[in-house]
């Protein structure tokens, strides 16, 4: 696939290369290692792999000492991935094609046709449980875009530091990013926005629909009791072990190069 050319990703329109935007930290914020870097060398080897054409943007930040109302360490790298990803939203161009993702997914096959599309903003929804998951967002820039990605920041800030405020939305919609997007799109933040829902099955499998694994999915997200399966071997549920060792094969193929 070639990022220039005329009507690569729509109806005789010049293309746009797309673009991957992810961070990861390599230590805490009191220092101590992660398992980040592990995670991104396989992501960012996967990516390589199922996205040609794509410009990949995988920096390795520093923490910040974010100080949560619910002192959970996560509240304050999610709260960092985040403002990394609106950074790169307001620094974009009108009609730029972003990909917004964090690197403990694993792409499996390419993704552009996701682009034939009609929306502005796409998020992951569940099946079950909390609606969405806003670990994978695809994004076409324009100043309405910029504006709403403005606003999640600040009110990811807000429920950062007020648990009273946080602990209402994250009730309907769970964890920080979630909860603050839950919000805003609750209360009419997107309006004029084309807002799109894609099944997290497909585009982000992540702990509502491992058991629905299968060929036609793109992203694997490599989250909490999976991410445990892989590091310690612990298969706390039922096809764990499966997608752990396929996770494995993947980061054998990645250290070989």
């Amino acid at each position: 696939m070639s990022g220039a050319g005329e009507g690569a990703y729509g109806q005789g329109a010049p293309a746009v290369t797309p673009r991957l935007v992810a961070c990861y930290f390599r230590t805490n914020t009191n220092g101590d290692p992660t398992i980040w870097p592990r995670l991104s060398r396989v992501f960012r080897h996967c990516a390589v792999m199922n996205l040609p054409g794509w410009r990949l943007e995988i920096e390795e930040l520093e923490p910040w000492p974010f100080k949560s109302s619910r002192a959970i360490p996560a509240d304050g790298h999610n709260t960092q991935k985040l403002e990394h990803w609106a950074r790169r939203v307001s620094e974009a161009h009108d009609g730029d094609r972003l990909l917004l993702v964090d690197a403990d997914t694993v792409i499996l096959r390419d993704l552009k046709d996701v682009w034939l599309r009609e929306f502005d903003v796409a998020f992951t929804r569940r099946p079950r449980g909390y609606p969405y998951n806003a670990g994978v967002v695809f994004v076409r820039v324009s100043q309405l875009v910029r504006a709403f990605f403005e606003k999640w920041t600040e009110e990811n800030r807000r429920m950062l530091v007020d648990r009273p405020y946080h602990a209402t939305w994250q009730k309907r919609y769970g964890g920080l990013n979630q909860a603050a997007l839950g919000m805003l799109l609750e209360t009419g933040a997107a309006e004029g926005l084309r807002v799109m829902d894609l099944e997290c099955r497909i585009w982000n499998c992540e702990d509502s629909t491992w058991q629905d694994f299968s060929s036609e999915t793109r992203i694997l997200h490599v989250k909490s009791a999976l991410r445990m399966a892989v590091i310690s071997k612990v298969y706390s549920e039922p096809g764990l072990r499966k997608l752990a060792e396929f996770w494995r094969t993947l980061e054998a193929q990645a250290k070989a190069g």
